[in-house]
Order: C-alpha cells, then sequence, then structure tokens
C-alpha cells in the first residue's frame, strides 16, 4: 500500500460523524472504531522500516557525537566545580568578614547610644531636662554607616574568549519525604512543588480495591476493548 492510498482511507474514515444512542448505532460505531484500528496498524506497518532506519542512524550519530563530547564535559565539570568550590569558599570569607564588621558597627553605636543616654541621664538629675531631652534626640540619631566588604572575584569577568559571571545559588536536598509533605499540608512549602504522577496513583487505587481516597474523586467507567480479525 502507497501513501496516497492510505490518505485516502484516512479521509474517507474521518467523513464519519455519528451518535451512539442505541444498539443500532453502537454496532455501526463499533465497526468504524474497528476500522480505525485496522487502519493504525497499516500506517504503523507502512512507516515501520522508514522510522527503524531513521533511528538507527540516529543512534548512529548521536553516539558519535557522544564520544566527542565525553571527555570534554567530564574535564569541563571538574573544572567547574573547583571554580564553584573557590567561588563558594570566598563567598564565605566575604560573609564572615561582613558579619564580623557589621558586629563591630552595632557594638560601636550601642557604645556611644549609652554614653549619651547616661549624659542625659545626669543632666536630668541636675535638672537639665531640656538638655537631657537634647541629648536623647541625639541618641535616636546614631547611626555609623556600614562598610561593604569588596570580594576579591568580580562578579562579572570578562576574558578573550567570554564574559564570566558569578551567581550565587542553593542546592536542595530531600531528607525525608513524608517531613517534607507535612510541611506542605501545614502551609509551609507550595503544593506546587508535588508532582503526583496519575498512572501511579490510579495502579494503587486499582490494586487495592480503594473506592475513596481523600482529595481524589474515584468514578468508575465502562470502556469497550476493539481487536481485529486477523
Amino acid at each position: 500500500m502507497q501513501e496516497n492510498e492510505l490518505k485516502v482511507e484516512i479521509q474517507h474514515l474521518m467523513a464519519k460523524d455519528i451518535a451512539v444512542s442505541n444498539s443500532e448505532d453502537f454496532n455501526y460505531a463499533s465497526e468504524i472504531v474497528l476500522n480505525f484500528t485496522n487502519l493504525k496498524k497499516k500506517i504503523n506497518e507502512y512507516w515501520a522500516e522508514p522510522i527503524r532506519k531513521a533511528h538507527e542512524a540516529h543512534k548512529a550519530l548521536t553516539a558519535k557525537r557522544n564520544e566527542m563530547l565525553r571527555p570534554i564535559e567530564a574535564n569541563e565539570k571538574i573544572i567547574r566545580n573547583r571554580i564553584s568550590s573557590y567561588l563558594t569558599e570566598q563567598k564565605r570569607k566575604r560573609d564572615e568578614e561582613q558579619r564580623k564588621i557589621d558586629e563591630k558597627r552595632m557594638r560601636q553605636e550601642a557604645a556611644e547610644k549609652r554614653k549619651l543616654e547616661e549624659r542625659a541621664m545626669r543632666a536630668e538629675a541636675s535638672g537639665k531636662i531640656e538638655k537631657a531631652e537634647s541629648l536623647r534626640e541625639l541618641k535616636e540619631d546614631v547611626y555609623i554607616p556600614p562598610a561593604i566588604v569588596v570580594s576579591e572575584v568580580n562578579k562579572t569577568t570578562r576574558t578573550d574568549t567570554g564574559v564570566v559571571s558569578a551567581k550565587t545559588d542553593i542546592e536542595v536536598t530531600i531528607t525525608d519525604v513524608k517531613e517534607l509533605l507535612m510541611a506542605i499540608t501545614e502551609g509551609k512549602a507550595p503544593v506546587s512543588i508535588v508532582d503526583i504522577s496519575k498512572p501511579k496513583l490510579k495502579k494503587f487505587i486499582k490494586d487495592m480495591g480503594i473506592k475513596n481516597i481523600p482529595g481524589c474523586e474515584i468514578r468508575e467507567i465502562v470502556d469497550a476493548s476493539f481487536r481485529c480479525k486477523t
């Protein structure tokens, strides 16, 4: 059978538009579906060999490409990991230095505020109310600008062959699925992070004979199985 003949058969069957409301309709519709089944078999048989050859060619070419890429990607991964380790360590050092500087700044601010409060209390004790209020206003305005630690590595580095940008990311490892699901039910994580496999869920429900399960609507349906005569 040629491709054009198959297309003619497809057009012929596609013209069918029927409703199924009685046994006569059922028999007629079933015959149409059996014709569909038979035609699909013809189409699959027609394209089987070209697809097989294309698949074999694709596999062969993909294998050659992967063979060339494999050593490059292996070495690239090693170097990328070393770069990532270096950048991560530099960030850790910078964050630690920034923390120490921020803590020192906060201690200095607190010490200055204490001094002003002590002076205000002494002025208050001497009956100098206005001076005490003025000193407390100064205390509220105490602010030491933060010193920002400059990273050893620029966020963007330009080389002769391109541009390298450092970006901060996170690494997530699921250690306990049940605890994660509990966090989702408690609203601590969004439901959208869960990807439920409907085929596996359906198999579980069928195998266990479950009629009702929270969060699911289980409805029994009757379908038909069609097999063409050989």
